[in-house]
């Protein structure tokens, strides 16, 4: 039986969402409307560039 490899599945979804979506932004559009369908009360976000030296390949520069 194959090993699973959890960053594979990072990896695939990565690609896929960029797949997905065309350049710029229509993905802050999805995740507001998901928070409407959710009806949230409140939906928080931010952006950063990636941290410097981080171990976790979604933390890094993209």
């Amino acid at each position: 039986m194959a090993e699973h490899h959890p960053l594979g599945d990072i990896e695939y979804l990565s690609e896929n969402l960029l797949k997905s979506y065309l350049p710029g932004f229509p993905i802050i559009k999805e995740l507001v409307q998901n928070a409407e369908d959710a009806k949230a009360t409140r939906l928080d976000y931010g952006w950063i560039e990636g941290i410097p030296y981080a171990t976790h390949p979604l933390l890094t520069f993209l």
